[in-house]
């Protein structure tokens, strides 16, 4: 499951979940967490009425929701989850991982950096607790989320993909169009794995472009799968 989303005060989110296992059932879970996290759906989990209008639930409140409401004991799945949001009048990306890999972040003249995060898969325990972390985001800055089928992924050798290897090719990209250095990234991961990953990629990654305040005008996220 994955997506991008326009929240209330000019914010985005971003979601990207790796469901346990293959088949009908991952398939299912994966259809109802895109529906659950689509805004626009009445009762969505990424939007709270604070008393003053609508307004975007905290990263960290959406993974315990939705701990609660998809325990392991039930649906006999879990799943890993990073979500965060993003305000552009304060130009900070707020996110939660939950067993998923950490968000990479790429700065201006900088070379790509693993950001903190950490927390139980979804589902996987009921008292499971996750925190928030942010970051600021420069103009130009940008940051990068993938499932663990990319770093996974094997050469004909056996050998792994990896993170450092990602983290190459994410630098190796840097100055192309975020859109189009994404499409690089999964290529040189079907590529590794001559064509056929084990397990599924996705790939999303959002920019900041411009210094301008104001919500809604300074971010652009991308997608790959």
């Amino acid at each position: 499951a994955m997506g991008v989303v326009l929240l209330p005060r000019g914010s985005v989110g971003l979601y990207l979940a790796d469901v346990s296992g293959h088949g009908v059932g991952a398939a299912l879970l994966s259809y109802t967490l895109n529906h659950l996290l689509s805004p626009s759906r009445e009762g969505s989990l990424l939007v709270e009425d604070a008393g003053g209008g609508p307004a975007t639930v905290s990263p960290a409140r959406l993974a315990g929701r939705l701990n609660r409401q998809f325990p392991m004991e039930r649906t006999r799945q879990y799943f890993t989850l990073i979500y965060g949001t993003y305000d552009g009048t304060e130009g900070r990306f707020r996110y939660v991982v939950a067993g998923h890999p950490s968000p990479l972040l790429l700065g201006q003249g900088e070379p790509p950096v693993e950001l903190p995060g950490r927390g139980l898969p979804i589902g996987m325990i009921e008292s499971a607790a996750y925190r928030d972390e942010t970051v600021p985001l420069a103009p130009g800055d940008r940051l990068y989320f993938y499932t663990d089928g990319a770093t996974e992924a094997l050469d004909a050798s056996g050998a792994e993909f990896g993170r450092l290897r990602l983290m190459a090719e994410i630098d190796r990209v840097r100055d192309l169009p975020l859109g189009e250095g994404l499409e690089l990234l999964a290529d040189a991961v079907r590529d590794w794995s001559g064509g056929s990953p084990g397990d599924d990629v996705s790939l999303l990654a959002i920019e900041r472009v411009t210094s301008r305040p104001g919500p809604g005008s300074d971010r652009r996220p991308a997608g790959t799968w």
